[in-house]
């Protein structure tokens, strides 16, 4: 199987409280924390067809809005950055 390797970049979130958040939609991820390298905001996710995807992405948007920050998505992949904030100056 193929798999996403994600970053959470909201602070004070871990993989593994976005599991648990996850389990009220009946989705799993792989909480990656105890890889070596990585920290508990590292979860890994299996490529599935376009439907169980989109799934996942809508159950991870809404565990990431009862938690909302004024920081973006909170959700880094690679060669993706997050959205900046802006700039104070602007």
């Amino acid at each position: 199987a193929n798999y996403l390797l994600v970053k959470l970049t909201r602070p004070r979130w871990s993989a593994a409280m976005l599991q648990g958040m996850l389990l009220s939609h009946r989705i799993l991820i792989r909480d990656a924390g105890n890889f070596r390298g990585l920290d508990e905001r590292f979860f890994r996710v299996a490529v599935r067809l376009r439907p169980e995807n989109d799934r996942l992405l809508a159950a991870i948007r809404n565990s990431l809005r009862k938690g909302m920050t004024p920081h973006g998505s909170g959700l880094s992949l690679p060669g993706r950055l997050p959205p900046r904030p802006p700039s104070r100056g602007s």
